[in-house]
C-alpha cells in the first residue's frame, strides 16, 4: 500500500524511482566526503570504528550496515598511506578483542 501511495503522490513510479536514485547517489557521495574528511584529519581507526558504532561488539558490528563504510575507510586510508597500510581483519580483531576484554573485566568485577 505504501509503494502505491508514494507512486501516486509522485505522479507515477518513474518519478519516484528517479527521486530514490538521486537519494542513493547523495548518500553515497556524502559517505565518501565524510571518509575523506576523517582521513584528512588523520583520525585514528579506533575513533572511526566508534563513530560508526562498530565498537559495540562483534555480533552487532558484523550485521551493521556501517561495516561496509568502515571497509571503504580502510581502503581509502591504505590508498592515501601506502607506506602505512592496515589490515581490515587485523584492525577489527584487535579492537573487538579489546572490547570483549573490557566486557569480561566488568563481569569479573560484578556480583
Amino acid at each position: 500500500m505504501l509503494p502505491k501511495s508514494l507512486a501516486t503522490g509522485f505522479c507515477g513510479g518513474a518519478q519516484l524511482m528517479d527521486i530514490l536514485t538521486i537519494g542513493r547517489f547523495i548518500r553515497e557521495r556524502a559517505t565518501l566526503l565524510l571518509l575523506d574528511h576523517w582521513i584528512t584529519k588523520k583520525m585514528q581507526l579506533e575513533s572511526v570504528l566508534t563513530k560508526l558504532g562498530l565498537s559495540r561488539g562483534v555480533k552487532r558490528a558484523l550485521s551493521d550496515d556501517d561495516l561496509h563504510t568502515f571497509t571503504m575507510y580502510i581502503s581509502m586510508y591504505n590508498e592515501k598511506n601506502p607506506d602505512n597500510k592496515v589490515s581490515l581483519l587485523e584492525t577489527n580483531c584487535t579492537l573487538w578483542r579489546r572490547c570483549s576484554g573490557e566486557r569480561a573485566d566488568h563481569r569479573k568485577d560484578g556480583p
